[in-house]
């Protein structure tokens, strides 16, 4: 066929579609990463970046766990879930989540940190018919002292990542801590304005409007305060979610959640309305 192809091309002189490649990833997808063959593992990271002679990478970098392929959206995508367990107390245990086209071009990456004195014990990935989106699942355990957090849920859509919820042992919708960046879990969608988060919380999609709930209703500091100081949230963005906590189309936007169909958005919501200014 392929032959055929070429002689076609030299007579017509049209040009070759490109043929399809092999993705560079599926033969990792569901494979226990643990067990790669020596050249296997010196692919999967030489594509996800990593210096094999960088010892402190590869002792205390985040190694990878699982390749995970989307059923659903169009075009096809592979994500590279890395895991860091936590090796000190008190300290944090850590992910990064890499994103590859078909072919094995790196798209995107995402790091953040899976909790303070929280033990990052494995992850999931599935299709979430209720939020239209791929929905990455962290199970997590507390360390001496830590805070019970259970679950951490991710939404990846269109090459997105948005952080949705969190739980504890009994299932319970927890908030944030954004005040304190240590114990802050996951990660902040990329709005910057009040303008950007109101088109959040007013899009048609589950996930845009849990990440701006999760957002919102989360600690913040409640500025203007004394002495900054690093550790703390940064003080700008403390004033912005003042701003938007007072912003009567925001609390609209907030209380009309409340009557969500999504028992995800619904909690959300109940906790972001609690901390409205215009009540």
């Amino acid at each position: 066929m392929i032959r055929l192809m070429t002689m076609l091309a030299i007579v017509t002189n049209v040009a070759l579609p490109a043929l399809a490649q092999s993705p560079a990833l599926d033969a990792f997808v569901g494979k226990n990463l643990q067990k790669l063959s020596e050249d296997e593992a010196a692919t999967l990271s030489k594509m996800l970046g990593k210096k094999k002679e960088d010892p402190i990478l590869k002792f205390f970098g985040p190694s990878p766990w699982h390749v995970w392929a989307t059923t659903k959206a169009m075009p096809k995508r592979f994500l590279v879930f890395e895991g860091q367990r936590i090796f000190s107390i008190p300290g944090i245990s850590s992910a990064r989540i890499h994103v590859f086209d078909e072919a094995g071009k790196k798209l995107n990456e995402w790091a953040f940190s899976t909790g303070w004195r929280i033990n990052l014990e494995g992850a999931s990935f599935s299709y979430s018919d209720d939020l239209a989106a791929h929905l990455i699942t962290i199970e997590t355990s507390p360390v001496v002292l830590g805070r019970d957090v259970a679950k951490q849920y991710f939404a990846f859509d269109h090459g997105r990542l948005r952080f949705l919820r969190m739980e504890d042992a009994k299932g319970k919708i927890l908030e944030n801590d954004y005040a304190h960046p240590n114990h802050t879990l996951g990660i902040m969608p990329e709005a910057k304005s009040r303008a950007d988060w109101i088109k959040l919380l007013e899009s048609k999609k589950k996930v845009d409007v849990l990440s701006a709930l999760t957002f919102l209703g989360g600690r913040h500091l409640d500025p203007p305060r004394e002495n900054p100081r690093e550790h703390l949230e940064k003080i700008e963005q403390a004033k912005l979610v003042k701003e938007l906590r007072s912003d009567q189309r925001v609390g609209k936007m907030v209380r009309q959640h409340l009557r969500s169909d999504s028992k995800w958005i619904k909690e959300a919501a109940a906790i972001a309305a609690n901390t409205l200014r215009n009540k």
